[in-house]
């Protein structure tokens, strides 16, 4: 679909740009793990992975990081000062693969954008 051409519906754009971010939050989640594969040649010891979460309510930080925790994520809510939004780091500590992470990340965003959250990505130290 070209989202370019001038025919294309609201829906149809909307749908072709929501395409193009899953397409370069993709290729950056595996240039990250393609980084993290590099830097550390044994694979098979765990590492602590984060996934970085925003919201502009306490109550849907606290909503979230709720459903993580049940989820065996380890998490912290607080909010930098008061003009900014409350952030959610959910940690999980893992023998980490692409698949892996990619799975978990699609189940951390799912959960952030059902309650109105805003997904900023995952990190891993290497």
């Amino acid at each position: 679909m070209n989202c370019w051409i001038e025919e294309t519906t609201k829906d149809g754009w909307l749908e072709c740009v929501d395409g193009m971010r899953r397409r370069l939050r993709s290729t950056s989640d595996r240039d990250v793990y393609v980084e993290f594969e590099r830097h550390n040649p044994d694979l098979s010891r765990p590492h602590e992975v984060n996934w970085l979460l925003y919201f502009s309510t306490e109550d849907a930080a606290r909503t979230v990081a709720a459903m993580l925790s049940s989820e065996k994520f380890d998490v912290d809510v607080h909010k930098l000062d008061e003009n900014s939004d409350w952030t959610v780091e959910a940690t999980r500590t893992l023998t980490v693969s692409y698949m892996l992470v990619m799975r978990i990340t699609n189940r951390v965003q799912q959960i952030c954008e059902a309650h109105g959250g805003s997904f900023d990505g995952w990190g891993i130290e290497f």
